[in-house]
């Protein structure tokens, strides 16, 4: 479950976020981050050993934000209505202005600096399907979905769902419109259910 930062944690990471894509990563120094969130370096250091745990931070916070959605109860005896809500926090989030403008920084910075691919990775998109595919696990145990390899059908689903319009609107800057993303949700988990249901 993704718990609400400390007041100072949080002023720091949207103050991390807001340097990041003003001036880019690698530009963007802890003393200046400090600056911006009108905290001591003392203070900054004391929450974020480095620019990497920012990152981390502001990745890992996005991808709880959707993958809570699937830690209600009735989740697992309702995986239609579960997916449905999962998809419609992912399209959310990760068609924000900012959240593309974070991926467009990571993508242009991270042949200079490995690390920082390596970081935004394993905290969103690696995260995000680790907890769906251990969703999926739950569902299979139940008997609710047939799911030999929820890791792959974690990818697909995520792939079914984001890769053409986030494609779209990083390379041609177009946001899908509400209803063309509300119909490739509805359209998604019908067909993912579909694959995955028990004959």
């Amino acid at each position: 479950m993704c718990q609400p930062l400390p007041a100072k944690a949080q002023a720091i990471v949207d103050a991390a976020s807001r340097l990041f894509l003003q001036n880019g990563y690698g530009q963007t120094s802890m003393d200046a981050i400090a600056q911006e969130a009108g905290v001591a370096k003392q203070t900054l250091y004391s929450h974020f050993e480095n620019k990497e745990d920012l990152i981390k931070a502001i990745v890992t916070r996005r991808c709880s934000a959707i993958a809570d959605t699937l830690n209600s109860p009735e989740s697992v005896s309702n995986v239609e209505k579960a997916l449905l809500k999962l998809a419609e926090h992912m399209t959310t989030i990760l068609m924000k202005p900012e959240s593309l403008n974070l991926y467009r920084l990571v993508v242009a910075e991270s042949p200079r600096l490995p690390s920082l691919g390596e970081t935004f990775f394993e905290s969103g998109p690696n995260t995000g399907i680790g907890r769906l595919a251990a969703f999926l696990q739950t569902a299979h145990d139940k008997g609710t979905l047939d799911v030999p390899n929820p890791t792959l059908a974690a990818q697909y689903f995520f792939g079914m769902l984001m890769q053409y319009p986030h494609m779209q609107s990083l390379l041609l800057g177009k946001l899908p419109a509400p209803a063309e993303l509300e119909a490739r949700r509805k359209e998604t988990v019908q067909a993912f259910l579909k694959m995955f249901t028990k004959a």
